[in-house]
């Protein structure tokens, strides 16, 4: 799962929200310092991935992008969950608008951010500034995202041709069924991994 993502499903607080956003670019040293909320967001980050990894939805989804993204699939997979839970937003969250949940995320990280490593709080900036979580709504943020992407890889990646993909109805179709059996499933696995 992408940023996104890992923001809705830590909404329940601030903290979580500063957590899970942050996981990925966090190394071990930097946890020590972290406040104990703010690292449960940590490690529900993680847990999420473990999960999203092991599903078999996201493994078909996977599979099915190989072909184009070969060993990015993966990462590509993440991006387009991302662009998925945009197109589904008002069945997921149909109390609050995105454009209101994504300046409500950008609220909570930056005041977060000073406690942050230096290199989170250039990361988060750039995101605020670059407004990335509603970027991946449309076909043309989303192709702007990945040829970003593509830029800063070190092996040959195609990602921009996600979006040419997602113009077909049968490929849209495929990747909206597999992305919404999981992440149903996801949703109720936060659900209890929170009340755990």
């Amino acid at each position: 799962m992408n940023f996104l993502a890992h923001l809705y499903l830590g909404r329940s607080t601030p903290a979580l929200m500063v957590g899970n956003y942050a996981a990925d670019f966090l190394k071990h040293e930097h946890l020590v310092s972290l406040p104990p909320d703010v690292l449960r967001g940590v490690v529900l980050h993680r847990a999420i991935d473990s999960y999203t990894d092991q599903h078999e939805a996201v493994r078909a989804c996977v599979h099915r992008l190989r072909d184009t993204q070969r060993k990015y699939a993966p990462v590509v997979s993440d991006i387009l969950f991302d662009h998925l839970l945009c197109r589904r937003w008002a069945y997921y969250s149909p109390e609050l608008e995105l454009r209101a949940f994504a300046d409500y995320c950008y609220r909570v990280l930056t005041t977060a951010a000073p406690t942050l490593p230096e290199h989170v709080q250039r990361r988060l900036a750039s995101m605020v500034r670059h407004d990335w979580l509603m970027g991946y709504c449309s076909l043309d943020g989303l192709s702007y995202v990945l040829q970003r992407m593509d830029e800063r890889t070190k092996y040959p990646s195609s990602m921009v041709l996600l979006t040419q993909r997602l113009r077909r109805p049968d490929e849209l179709g495929f990747f909206e069924e597999h992305f919404e059996i999981f992440f149903k499933d996801l949703v109720a696995y936060v659900d209890h991994w929170l009340q755990s």
